[in-house]
């Protein structure tokens, strides 16, 4: 796989935008090096110690510390990918062809990962942002024309390298920016997709006069069946999604625009922000 990997995916789960061809991160390491709570350093995989190996894909470091671990690699075919962002009046069209596109990915285009977030700008009013990936340099793939009956007011999809996007992606979250996430997960209906934006929009509006830092995001994913194959692979994982169907992750989150590093009033967004819920 291309990209960095940090040991909280190797142990944690790991979900990337290969992970509809090859599943989860943790399923693709092959073995791991442990300090165990005795002080003693052993290595863990299929075959040599197979319930620690078990253990640590999807238990984090409850079992020991990992200090090297040992992956696979995939061949790299480059990429397709970027954002586009809607006004908010395309909703519908949005939300279908992020079903509709996201249901594809399972067996008939799994190269493809789609991200739908409702956001607000600067002015306040909302809108529809997309992030699309193609895992492979095709020129505007077919999968994603559903995305092109909607005029964009933000389009900047084309064939690049990975490593441009991530630093692309990490740009949009500054490391003085503070968040809180919740998720929750659904099957995969366009109705429910529906529900939930028109929810959250209408309980965060009154929330955006109140607290002027904030920026309510929710993020939507679908993480397909074919993403949880991985989880029979090497003697499984105990994430507990081996044989799930697919479903949507929706991510609710809570950004500030306040840097926490310079004087602000990081106290009182965050009491405002505690005594509405």
């Amino acid at each position: 796989m291309s990209g960095k990997i940090f040991s909280n995916e190797a142990s944690l789960g790991g979900v990337s935008w290969h992970s509809n061809l090859y599943g989860w991160g943790c399923d693709n390491i092959d073995a791991y090096e442990v300090v165990l709570a005795d002080g003693s350093v052993v290595t863990a995989s299929k075959d040599s110690l197979p319930d620690l190996y078990k253990a640590l894909q999807g238990g984090i470091a409850n079992f020991g510390i990992i200090t090297t671990f040992l992956v696979k690699a995939y061949p790299y075919t480059g990429m397709w990918a970027g954002t586009k962002a809607f006004e908010h009046h395309y909703s519908a069209e949005a939300t279908k062809a992020f079903v509709d596109i996201s249901s594809m990915s399972d067996s008939v285009e799994p190269k493809s990962f789609f991200i739908l977030s409702l956001s607000t700008t600067e002015e306040k009013s909302w809108a529809l942002g997309s992030t699309l990936i193609y895992c492979h340099a095709n020129v505007n793939p077919t999968c994603f024309q559903a995305t092109d009956i909607m005029p964009a007011l933000v389009d900047d999809c084309r064939v690049r390298h990975q490593t441009e996007c991530v630093p692309q992606l990490q740009a949009y979250y500054p490391s003085w920016m503070q968040y809180s996430a919740w998720t929750i997960a659904t099957q995969v209906d366009l109705n429910t997709i529906r529900v939930c934006c028109t929810t959250w929009k209408e309980e965060m509006e009154p929330l955006l006069d109140e607290v002027e830092e904030l920026v309510p995001v929710p993020r939507s994913s679908v993480h397909n069946g074919s993403s949880n194959e991985g989880a029979g692979r090497n003697g499984g994982n105990v994430i507990g999604l081996g044989g799930t169907q697919s479903f949507i992750s929706q991510r609710q989150c809570f950004y500030t625009l306040v840097n926490f590093a310079k004087p602000a009033r990081p106290a009182i967004l965050w009491i405002q922000l505690c005594l509405r819920f």
